[in-house]
């Protein structure tokens, strides 16, 4: 039996129906398959993720959607799951993504809500709760910076002074990060995966998730950086962030457009305390 012959047997079994309709609902860059289930007009469509259990494992994504819940914050309701088949039966955030909706008169809006609910991520953090963000993975994600913007992207080759300069700019960075306390994150926390919904945003894409500090996210997405000042990064024309954003106590944000041209999907900079996070 196919994975869509088991994935309609499931969904006719847990739905106690067999009157709804399959569409694929998004693209993954894993294993994983999403489909939305249409039940009729008068009863609001799901989402099913096919998850193959021997390529992909569901339970981090139950685990931390449950921790995001309890923090406040809208993510996928998970109305079933079998984890032994790979499916999980979710309610419907829309397919309207932040990269969709952002233009300059709604950015500030729906950034501040964008950054309300990643500080209550962070303040429902419960050591324990997750995996650690330790220096070798930080370390590996740095890595993609050189690898990929300058050898590939750029096609340089850094000298022997400014490899000198990297790895002590990767070893005060690394020293700094793990030194501060740690939270919760999400390591994809950008435009593709916030969704224009209510309540707003809904968050996708959270697995898997780490405890580590609130500057990791910057350390990882190094090489966002580069890709949006190439002009690689989604949106018309461009390769400018035009949101920052501080996070002290509270939050302020404010629309800073710099030139004509904007990307709205690779580089979003934020500021936590004094380290300014890409995402």
């Amino acid at each position: 039996m196919d994975r869509a012959e088991q994935l309609r047997r499931w969904l006719v079994a847990t739905l106690a129906s067999d009157d709804f309709s399959i569409a694929p609902a998004s693209d993954d860059a894993s294993f994983r398959r999403y489909f939305r289930i249409r039940r009729g007009a008068a009863q609001a469509s799901l989402v099913a993720m096919d998850a193959p259990p021997d390529k992909e494992n569901c339970a981090p994504f139950v685990h931390v959607a449950h921790l995001f819940a309890a923090a406040g914050v809208h993510v996928p309701t998970i109305h079933a799951q079998d984890l032994e088949q790979g499916f999980l039966l979710l309610s419907d955030l829309g397919d309207t993504t932040y990269l969709d909706a952002l233009d300059e008169h709604n950015a500030g809006r729906l950034y501040e809500d964008a950054l309300a609910a990643l500080l209550r991520i962070q303040r429902a953090s419960r050591p324990g709760s997750l995996p650690d963000y330790d220096r070798e993975l930080l370390e590996k994600e740095l890595r993609l910076f050189p690898d990929w913007y300058i050898a590939r992207q750029l096609q340089r080759e850094l000298d022997t002074t400014q490899l000198r300069t990297l790895e002590k700019t990767f070893s005060t960075i690394l020293d700094n990060n793990l030194g501060q306390a740690r939270v919760f994150v999400h390591r994809d926390y950008h435009s593709r995966n916030l969704m224009v919904c209510e309540p707003c945003p809904g968050i996708l894409d959270f697995q898997p998730r780490f405890c580590a500090t609130p500057t990791s996210l910057g350390t990882r997405n190094a090489s966002s950086i580069g890709r949006s000042a190439t002009g690689r990064g989604p949106g018309p024309g461009g390769c400018r962030s035009p949101v920052i954003s501080r996070i002290s106590i509270g939050i302020s944000s404010g629309w800073e457009p710099s030139g004509s041209s904007r990307c709205w999907g690779s580089s979003r900079a934020f500021r936590f305390g004094t380290a300014r996070t890409v995402i």
